[in-house]
């Protein structure tokens, strides 16, 4: 399959909520596929308040997000617009390929901020060879 990119508008209530109760970025493939996760932007319009509390958005799978694989830590403090490519965890450093959800979370519980982050999530569905 082609290259997809999806597109996730993350409110301040999603963020403030992430930390307690993750959430499902992207949803598993069909059985006999897999998603290869190429890459996630994030895309921060402020608007008057940044986030405290936490400073650092993961994704991953829950079990405590261990490890994660991909993360940005500068989205959540800042003070201006942001546009930032997601760094991959260097224990995770190649491709990630999972049959699962994709679940996104923050690193302790946002509080204040107020400004919607849109996250584009680049992935590949592939064929699971028989």
């Amino acid at each position: 399959m082609a290259i997809r990119v999806k597109a996730i508008t993350y409110s301040a209530a999603d963020i403030i909520a992430m930390y307690n109760t993750p959430q499902v970025a992207l949803a598993a493939p069909a059985s006999g596929y897999i998603n290869n996760i190429l890459g996630i932007t994030h895309w921060m319009d402020y608007n008057s308040a940044a986030y405290t509390g936490a400073s650092i958005i993961w994704y991953g799978k829950p079990a405590a997000f261990t490890p994660n694989v991909l993360y940005e830590s500068t989205t959540l403090p800042a003070t201006v617009n942001e546009s930032i490519a997601l760094s991959r965890n260097p224990a995770a450093a190649t491709i990630y390929s999972t049959v699962e959800d994709l679940y996104v979370t923050t690193d302790a519980q946002a509080a204040a901020g107020n400004s919607p982050i849109i996250a584009y999530i680049v992935y590949e569905e592939k064929q699971l060879d028989p």
